[in-house]
């Protein structure tokens, strides 16, 4: 199995909900990981985690209706937009 299929795979036996809480569980995990290696703790976990926020991700990208992507789009291009924009204003 690729990548791919094997993400497929374990999201359509999760489900959206199941995946949702689970990005989230691995984001809260990714933080305090790497709040760790910044105080010059741990040895690399946020590596571990970091993989484990992008399978989620793809995991939830997935699964999302079209209706779900569409909202998701229209914030992710708002938020550029304003990012853009305090950047232009610092320069």
């Amino acid at each position: 199995m690729t990548v791919e299929e094997k993400i497929r795979y374990i999201a359509e036996h999760n489900g959206l909900e199941k995946a949702l809480d689970k990005l989230a569980e691995e984001c809260a995990e990714y933080a305090a990981a790497r709040i760790k290696h910044n105080l010059g703790e741990g040895n690399g976990e946020y590596l571990e985690e970091l993989a484990d926020v992008i399978i989620m991700r793809a995991e939830v990208q997935q699964l999302m209706p079209e209706e779900m992507k569409d909202q998701i789009s229209e914030e992710i291009n708002r938020k550029l937009d304003r990012q853009i924009e305090r950047i232009r204003k610092e320069g």
